[in-house]
């Protein structure tokens, strides 16, 4: 539809924050006034209808369908929401491993128990696993507390929960995404190891990929949802970085700029004449901390040794651009 607006705020009203087109409360999809639960999300939500063109295209505003979601469905069928994501404690991907072939049998230990281990360390979930895909009951005391850790999650965060176990099939990467634990970049690989060594094994299905490219960005919206959705949460954090190691002569800067623009990100990196590079990242927290988890890989001829960041000024200028060599 045609953008049929020239001004975007937040506004204070009562327990959340509005955000008003033209002075006007924006409306969900069944016309309930889009309230928010911290002025971080809002103000996000803003960011998503000022960078509209000519054009609103919803699919581009993430933030926008989670509140949705969350205020005309996840609010009115809160126990039915709550139930479908329990429902993954049940069949949990990380559960079902496979018999053969060895090396992928190595990988799923290796790689998937760790999860499963860390889940029952920190809140006592101790899920069952089997070879094969017949499914198996889980013990009762598991999905308890299963059902309490999910039933714990306010309105919006459950939201956010949903989407991770449904697109990941998996409630313990849902919860360790959610906890901190994991960030979005190894919830997408924990969530797609068997396909990918599959496709190591036989060449790249293109509806395969197609599913990760769609995940990607579904698993880091979510995420970003989530924490904006916590009380107390800012949007706009200032960060600067020093990454030292393989980082100069391996398109490390160029890398950077082309990661932080795609995060919506301001800020700057440069090379610093002792071998290292600088950057700050200007925006929201989450996707700041996500840039630091790509900055720790870094481009593919790069070697990251380490990576010492602290907090530092807004910078004053609007994107994301490489600076001379200091």
């Amino acid at each position: 539809m045609k953008r049929f607006y020239k001004e975007v705020e937040t506004n204070a009203e009562g327990d959340g924050w509005a955000v008003l087109l033209d002075g006007k409360s924006i409306k969900t999809p069944i016309r309930q006034t889009l309230l928010l639960p911290t002025i971080g999300l809002a103000e996000n939500v803003v960011q998503e209808w000022q960078e509209q063109g000519d054009e609103v295209v919803p699919l581009s505003m993430p933030l926008t369908r989670y509140a949705n979601a969350t205020i005309d469905r996840t609010r009115a069928m809160r126990d039915d929401v709550i139930e479908q994501v329990c429902a993954f404690g049940q069949s949990d991907m990380l559960c079902y491993r496979v018999d053969e072939p060895a090396d992928l049998v190595e990988r799923q230990l290796a790689e998937w128990q760790p999860m499963l281990d860390w889940l029952s360390a920190s809140r006592d979930i101790n899920l069952s696993v089997t070879a094969g895909i017949i499914q198996i009951d889980q013990p009762p005391s598991a999905l308890e507390r299963v059902n309490h850790a999910v039933s714990a999650f306010d309105d919006f965060q459950l939201t956010g929960l949903h989407a991770v176990a449904t697109g990941c099939g998996s409630i313990a990467l849902g919860l360790a995404l959610a906890d901190g634990h994991i960030d979005c970049a190894e919830t997408l690989e924990l969530a797609t190891l068997e396909e990918r060594h599959q496709m190591g094994l036989w060449g790249e299905d293109p509806e395969t990929m197609r599913r990760h490219e769609e995940l990607g960005p579904e698993i880091f919206n979510a995420n970003q949802f989530m924490t904006l959705a916590v009380p107390g949460a800012r949007s706009m954090v200032a960060v600067k970085a020093m990454i030292s190691g393989r980082v100069q002569g391996v398109w490390y800067r160029s890398w950077t700029v082309e990661n932080a623009q795609t995060l919506g990100l301001d800020g700057w990196v440069r090379n610093r004449s002792d071998g290292t590079v600088e950057a700050c990242f200007c925006g929201p927290a989450p996707m700041v901390q996500e840039m630091l988890s790509r900055c720790q890989t870094g481009p593919i001829a790069s070697r990251v040794l380490s990576i010492k960041d602290e907090p530092t000024e807004p910078v004053s200028e609007i994107g994301f651009k490489q600076l001379p060599t200091l």
